[in-house]
């Protein structure tokens, strides 16, 4: 038999294992290649204040005003009773000896809008109101007009959420 012929016999062998006394061929899984370390899982945001919310309904006078001269007097440059600026406009005046700074609240006004605020500010009004027993918040709006056709509502329902 040729050379060539025992090649070929040989070659078949090996494909198709008829040599029972070869060790048949170990297959392995893929192994995978990353590319680096594993991405990190973000991290769970922090709590700061785990204190739960409360809050209390209560019926307040709402009016509005804007960081105008006409509005917060003559000394008025910008800066609200907590030190913010007035803008953005989210933000309501109340008596701090009755709501405290940073406090949120939602102003519920009689045509089924919901005003979600924060006390940063204070004024005359409020703490004369206060002082009588009774609630009043301004709340900040941009233009004198605004305020105008803000208009006054009289026993409107307002959420103070206090912390526990």
């Amino acid at each position: 038999m040729g050379s060539l012929a025992m090649l070929g016999i040989y070659i078949g062998h090996k494909l198709y294992g008829s040599f029972a006394d070869e060790p048949k061929p170990e297959y392995r899984a893929p192994v995978a290649v990353h590319a680096g370390p594993p991405k990190a899982e973000k991290p769970a945001p922090k709590i700061v204040d785990e204190t739960p919310l409360l809050y209390r309904t209560i019926k307040a006078k709402v009016t509005a005003y804007c960081p105008c001269t006409g509005c917060c007097g003559p000394n008025a440059r910008g800066i609200t009773g907590s030190g913010d600026a007035v803008a953005p406009y989210d933000g309501v005046a109340a008596a701090t000896d009755a709501v405290k700074y940073r406090t949120k609240i939602d102003i519920f006004l009689p045509d089924g809008t919901v005003l979600k605020k924060e006390v940063d500010d204070t004024g005359g009004d409020m703490r004369k109101a206060w002082k009588e027993g009774k609630y009043h918040f301004d709340v900040r709006v941009p233009s004198h007009e605004q305020a105008k056709k803000f208009g006054v509502y009289h026993d409107a329902e307002v959420r103070i959420y206090d912390k526990k």
